[in-house]
């Protein structure tokens, strides 16, 4: 199974996976990590180096970011190549449900491709799709 690490500005990365986890059920080996106020990237990085070594094999493990060149995103960067692991940042709801759904059933690299097209695809403009709907119906 792919491990997932989220890594996020406060708590957001630990909400989503409640929030995620409410519609797809309680989901194993995903740690959420938050950066907090005041703390130093270099303890935010160890926090992670440390779930990191306890992985089996990190090779199958995907970080998931929410800001692309923040704390998080430049941690986990620096991470990727020390241990082999693929980073996406820019996480949604649609983005966690595909890498928590989908992680059984395919590798990594492809993992990653669906990731990225989840996370696009799930970005709407509601009422023009609706709009869209309305005049379909006519």
């Amino acid at each position: 199974m792919i491990e997932i690490l989220i890594l996020t500005h406060g708590n957001f990365g630990a909400e989503l996976l409640k929030s995620a986890e409410m519609i797809i059920g309680n989901q194993q080996n995903i740690t959420a990590f938050g950066l907090i106020p005041g703390m130093e990237p270099e303890k935010f990085a160890k926090a992670i180096q440390r779930k990191l070594d306890t992985i089996p094999d990190p090779s199958q493990c995907i970080i998931l970011c929410d800001l692309f060149c923040g704390t998080p995103s430049n941690v986990s960067a620096m991470l990727s190549n020390d241990y082999d692991i693929e980073c996406i940042s820019g996480i949604n709801m649609p983005m966690l449900i595909e890498a928590c759904t989908m992680r059984l059933s395919l590798d990594r690299k492809t993992l990653v491709g669906n990731i990225l097209k989840s996370g696009a695809d799930g970005c709407k403009n509601i009422k023009e799709e609706f709009n869209a709907v309305k005049k379909d119906e006519i």
